[in-house]
C-alpha cells in the first residue's frame, strides 16, 4: 500500500474496507442523483443487502446522505467536508490509473477485529 499516495492511502484505510464499498462510492459519485440500493446493485453487481450494506458504511463515513423516505432507501453522493470530497477525487483519479494498486491495497488491509465482532451482531432495522 505503500506507493500509493498518502491521501489515498489513509483514506483507504479509513473509509473504504471493500472493493465493493469503493465501487459503490464511485458510482453515486459519477451519478449525481439520487439512488436506491436496486439501483446500485443493478449497477455495481452484487445483491441489493450488498448495496445496503456498503452504502450504510458510506452514509456513517460522511460520503452519501441517506434521504428521508418513508417507502424506500435513497441516497446521494454527499461528502460531509471540502477534505472527504477531495480525497474521494484523489481515490477516484488515482483508480482510474492504477486500479490493480488500488484494489491490493484494500485486500491487503487488516481487518479490523471489533468491526467484524460488532457486525456479526448487527440488527437490520433498514429492510
Amino acid at each position: 500500500m505503500s506507493d500509493l499516495p498518502p491521501d489515498v492511502r489513509d483514506f483507504l484505510r479509513q473509509h473504504i474496507p471493500t472493493v465493493m464499498a469503493l465501487e459503490v462510492l464511485l458510482h453515486v459519485r459519477a451519478h449525481d442523483a439520487v439512488q436506491t440500493p436496486g439501483d446500485v446493485s443493478r449497477q455495481v453487481g452484487g445483491s441489493v443487502d450488498a448495496a445496503i450494506s456498503c452504502l450504510s458504511g458510506l452514509e456513517r463515513s460522511g460520503l452519501v446522505e441517506r434521504l428521508d423516505d418513508e417507502t424506500e432507501l435513497r441516497y446521494r453522493y454527499a461528502p460531509r467536508t471540502r477534505e472527504l470530497r477531495r480525497d474521494v477525487d484523489a481515490v477516484a483519479d488515482t483508480y482510474a490509473r492504477r486500479k490493480v494498486a488500488v484494489v491490493s491495497a484494500i485486500f491487503s488491509q487488516p481487518e479490523d477485529p471489533l468491526r467484524s465482532f460488532s457486525d456479526a451482531f448487527r440488527l437490520r432495522k433498514d429492510r
